[in-house]
Order: structure tokens, then sequence, then C-alpha cells
């Protein structure tokens, strides 16, 4: 179901993202780049959703294997919170959602593919320029700012050649440690990550904050050079003051809530040890979080028997069945069981039709009429019909991790008139 994976996706993303930032915190604190924890967390948010399941599938043998923690569920299973909705509803909004993702990504794939042609046009039309003993690209408002991938290049404004030579130095030597950190590829990563997985709004957090570690990191690595931190800060307030966004490119200017963030940032003392504490407390969270049932990588808590099958305990579930994707086994009806009665009245009018029922099969494999509900029918009397035939029916029940458990199934039944020869 696309829904109830799209839901735990974003709860696992969720969780990357809160440990990420407690990954921040207490590397700040050590005087380490924090660009390396955000970037993790963009690649495990974005990939491991989808790789997980297709892992479970390709190597069955990781089912015995995989880090889960079934008895400790912080984050909900997505499963059971739409357990009780309507299939129908379900299913349409599921097709729905499929067909929105595919718009906002081709929307934001666009957008994509004009942000690098505009890149292309800005290095085409610039002037190329040494100032202060380095190649730049010099524009009339645009900048400072590093562009490209595989030539990384400074980008500067026409106006930062009137400010005094230590300004300027101080410019250039920021953008150049961006050019040096290649952190041109990290802001391309965060463009494709947004275009695959545009409903991800965890996602689109990381990726905001992966901008701002960046240049948090480039402009403690221009302090630590022994710039000074009052006249580095009044630099980026007048950076901001002129500020134009370029895509996908590292620039000392920045938005407002970025430019608080540095410069308190430059100014902040050794954190408290409660503050690391709380870092660590948090992180440790986030991994139960991200490693718990409903997270992604619940699929792969579905244990096949086997030689290990004894020591990995199968998946408890009190809150209700399981469906159709969670078991390794579905329950089947069988044969000769359950035989349907044409109701005589239907016969006589020579109706016919359908009915698409729901119901649970126990781990004995014997229907439960009290879960009996019918999604579809053509007429009452059909209905009546399969509710009588439902108690002689006898299924195969549906087994997880070796064992037989409780699964609702959706049984179409068809009443059809036999043609005379």
């Amino acid at each position: 179901m696309i829904l109830s994976w799209m839901l735990s996706a974003l709860l696992f993303t969720t969780c990357v993202a809160v440990g990420a930032a407690s990954v921040e915190s207490i590397a700040r604190a050590l005087g380490w780049p924090a660009r390396w924890s955000w970037s993790a967390a963009l690649a495990v948010g974005a990939l491991w959703p989808v790789l997980a399941p297709l892992a479970a599938l390709v190597l069955p043998q990781l089912n015995t294997v995989s880090a889960i923690l079934p008895t400790m569920l912080v984050a909900p299973d997505a499963a059971a919170l739409l357990r009780r909705s309507s299939p129908e509803i379900m299913d349409m909004a599921g097709r729905a959602l499929l067909g929105l993702w595919a718009l906002a990504t081709l929307l934001l794939a666009g957008r994509l593919a004009y942000a690098v042609v505009a890149l292309r046009r800005l290095r085409a039309g610039a002037e190329p320029r040494f100032v202060d003993g380095v190649l730049v690209l010099v524009t009339d408002e645009i900048g400072p700012a590093t562009i490209g991938w595989r030539r990384r290049t400074v980008i500067i404004p026409r106006t930062l050649l009137e400010l005094e030579e230590p300004l300027r130095l101080l410019v250039l030597r920021h953008e150049r440690e961006h050019c040096a950190a290649r952190d041109p590829w990290l802001l391309l990563g965060t463009g494709v990550a947004v275009v695959l997985f545009p409903w991800n709004a965890a996602l689109w957090f990381i990726a905001r904050r992966l901008h701002l570690a960046l240049e948090m990191d480039c402009d403690a690595r221009v302090l630590a050079a022994g710039a000074d931190p009052t006249r580095y800060g009044q630099l980026l307030l007048w950076t901001a003051q002129r500020r134009s966004a370029i895509p996908f490119a590292t620039m000392l200017a920045a938005p407002p809530s970025h430019l608080e963030r540095r410069i308190i940032a430059m100014r902040l003392t050794r954190p408290r040890r409660a503050h690391l504490v709380g870092a660590l407390v948090l992180l440790v969270l986030a991994i139960v979080g991200a490693c718990s049932e409903g997270a992604p990588n619940g699929p792969l808590a579905q244990k096949s028997p086997g030689a290990n099958a004894d020591r990995v305990p199968a998946p408890t579930k009190t809150d209700g069945p399981y469906v159709e994707f969670q078991v390794e086994n579905q329950a089947r009806q069988i044969e000769g069981t359950g035989q349907l009665k044409y109701p005589p009245a239907m016969r006589q009018a020579r109706r016919e039709g359908d009915v698409l029922a729901q119901f649970v099969i126990d781990p004995n494999g014997v229907p439960d009429a009290s879960t009996f509900r019918v999604l579809k029918s053509a007429d009452p009397a059909f209905t009546a019909a399969v509710h009588e035939a439902l108690s002689s029916m006898r299924f195969v029940p549906a087994r997880v991790g070796g064992r037989a458990v409780r699964q609702v199934v959706q049984e179409p039944f068809t009443f059809a008139l036999r043609s005379a020869p």
C-alpha cells in the first residue's frame, strides 16, 4: 500500500533528521564539521525507504539479521494507522497520491533542468578577471557565490571590487573554501533528493539544514585561519543586503534565518555538559525511532521459516489482523469448502452479479463471521448467500515467521447462470 509506505518513510526520515540535529550539536561542541551528519541523513533518508524493501526481496536471508525492535514501537506502524479505512478509499487515495507524486517530480525536475541551464548561461555571460590574484567571474549584481560541479568557480558582483582589500580577501577565502570542499556537489544531491521524493517534508528540512551546515563549516574554517569575527560578521551583513539567489550555489550571503544562526555560531563558547547529554539522549531516541517496527525497515521483520527461525521471535501483533503485504504466505481457500447457493429468487429472475466481501481468517483457517463486511454487492440476496456460505468455508491460514496468524482478506464471489445449450 503506497500510502502506508509513504507515511512510514516520512516517520523514518523525521527520526533521521532528529538524529542528524543531535549529531550536529555534538560535532559543533567538538569543533568538527557538521556537514557530514546532514549529508549522511540526506542519503539515508532518501535511499533506505526504497532499498530496505528491495533488499528484503532480493536477499531473503537479510530477514534473519535485520535490526528491528518489535517490542519497542516508537514510530507507529503506518499500516495499523490505516487499517480501519475502507480498502476502496485507500486504493483511490493511493492512485491519487501516485499521480500527484509524478506531477510534483516532473515540475521539480523541470525546475532543476532550468537551474542547470541558468548556471551555464551565467558562467558564459560573466567576465573572467583576476582579483587579488584569484581568477573569478565578475557580474553586474549576482554573487558572491561558488558555482559549477566539474569546474568550480567563484563568481562575485562588480560592487565587491569597491571594498577594501582585506574584506575582498575574506570573501574570496570563503568562496575558495567552498570550491575546495566540493560543496556544490552536495547541494546538487539535495536537489535530486527532493525531486525524487517531493512529498517527504523531512527530506526538505534536511536539505535546508545541509545548506546551512555548509556555510557554517566554511565560516568556521575562515575564522580558524585568523579572520576577525566582528569584521567577518559585518561582511555577512553587507552581503545579505545584496543577496541574490543562485540555484545550487554556496553563497556568503544568506537568508535572514541562516544569517542569524551563522553570526550566533561565531560567538558561541564551549557548550555546557547538560547540552551534550541532552543531544546524546535525543540521538538515542532518534535511532530507536528509526529502527522501530513502524519504520520502512519494518517489512524486514517478517522472518521466513528456516534454520534460524527458532532463534528469531515471530512478530507480535495484538492490535489487529495482518494485511496482505505483511504476511509471508497468504491465506487461501481450500477447494471444495464453502459452496455458494444461488438465491432462488435471483435464479428465477435470471439475475447475475458479483459480491466483494472482506473478513478475517483466524489461525485455524476458519473465517470470523463477526468481521464480515461487504465492499461491493449487486443485490442483498447475493450478499446473504455469501454470508451463509461463510460458515462452511475453510482456509489454509496465513503465516508470518513460521506461525499461523490472523489475516484480513478480500474475496470476490460471482453468481452467474449457465447459458442453455
